[in-house]
């Protein structure tokens, strides 16, 4: 690993590390009412204009990857990535999501 995304690794990981460093994840990205917010999100996933990434865990239990299929069919220009991880993807493979990032972020040739 480059040391360039080791820092941005280590970056994004650290408040998420340690005994409690999954619930903080959990609790950043759990806000609203779940049927609510599910609901209204075929309408505007197709109003999205910006290029948009959507990571799925092959392992994941909570999220099935029917779900993320979906999602990514309604974004214009968004593509998939499965990384080899559970639900916690960043804190199952956080390697392969800060790469997958530097990629998608990375200026055009």
């Amino acid at each position: 690993m480059t040391k360039e995304l080791e820092a941005v690794v280590e970056d994004f990981h650290s408040p998420f590390s340690g005994f409690r460093g999954a619930w903080h994840l959990m609790s950043l990205l759990r806000w609203g009412n779940p049927v609510q917010v599910l609901a209204s999100m075929p309408g505007f996933l197709s109003q999205l204009p910006m290029p948009t990434v959507v990571f799925q865990g092959s392992r994941d239990q909570a999220v099935p990857e029917s779900f993320a299929r979906r999602a990514s069919a309604l974004i214009p220009n968004c593509e998939m990535v499965t990384v080899n991880a559970g639900h916690f993807i960043p804190l199952n493979n956080p390697e392969c999501v800060a790469s997958e990032l530097l990629r998608f972020f990375a200026p055009a040739a």
